[in-house]
């Protein structure tokens, strides 16, 4: 029986793998029945990213990295938070892709399908495929975003990508140019209840109009006595942590 239940699972994870086509930039959902696992681990690639003026760089020379961390690390990829499997994974902040294969000297690699039914943990984050967020600008966005907080009022989550930003060239003597880079773009969201998440950018402030019946003097001993600071991550999570208690 339990045979039977891992190849079940192993023939449903197939189905919400996608496989990446460097050339074109398309994902597509594998069928298993006529799919052969020989060719499964395509090499993934992000070689090619193109500039407003259509020329093409080379990611391998923009100075910075497109991960926050590069190395293929142990993790769990849940299909609809029961069925489980491990695997090798990594974040790809840059194409907001997670990156997989099933053992560590493996060369090639895929990319989990985007969807909420899919969710991955592996550094002591949980990723979850969101398909609508509101950014800062007020636009619909969606992707990756990481759990930082789950409770029964408030669900807060941080995205973490990078950006690409297009060098300069200097073009006298006095002037300073400066090379392609990937830079850090770090966003905090949340969702009260079911909710949509919308973005939240942590400050006192901000801070005061989650905090329920707690008031700003509990809120602010609170953080004292616990010596938190809502500008880094844990310690926001803890935050709202003691908004959930209510006390």
């Amino acid at each position: 029986m339990k045979t039977f239940f891992n190849t079940v699972f192993t023939l449903s994870l197939a189905l919400c793998f996608c496989q990446y086509s460097a050339a074109q930039g398309k994902r597509e959902t594998f069928d298993y029945q006529a799919f052969d696992w020989n060719t499964a681990y395509q090499s993934q690639s992000i070689s090619g990213y193109y500039k407003e003026d259509g020329n093409k760089v080379d990611i391998k020379k923009v100075k910075g990295s497109p991960y926050f961390a590069t190395a293929f690390v142990p993790g769990e990829v849940r299909f609809k938070d029961k069925e489980a499997k491990n695997f090798q994974l990594r974040y790809n902040a840059f194409s907001d892709e997670i990156e997989v294969k099933e053992k560590p000297n493996t060369v090639n690699y895929q990319a989990l399908l985007k969807t909420p039914d899919i969710s991955a943990t592996f550094l002591g984050s949980e990723y979850r495929y969101i398909p609508a967020f509101k950014k800062e600008n007020g636009e619909q966005g969606e992707g990756y975003l990481m759990v930082l907080h789950r409770g029964e009022k408030y669900t807060l989550y941080v995205q973490k990508r990078k950006e690409f930003r297009e060098g300069r060239e200097a073009r006298t003597s006095f002037e300073s140019g400066f090379p392609d880079k990937f830079v850090d773009e770090i966003n905090y969201f949340i969702a009260e209840g079911n909710q949509t998440p919308v973005f939240f950018k942590p400050s006192k402030k901000t801070l005061y109009d989650y905090a329920g019946s707690i008031d700003k003097k509990e809120l602010k001993k609170f953080m004292k006595d616990q010596d938190l600071n809502p500008d880094k991550e844990e310690d926001l999570a803890e935050i709202f942590k003691y908004f959930e208690s209510g006390s």
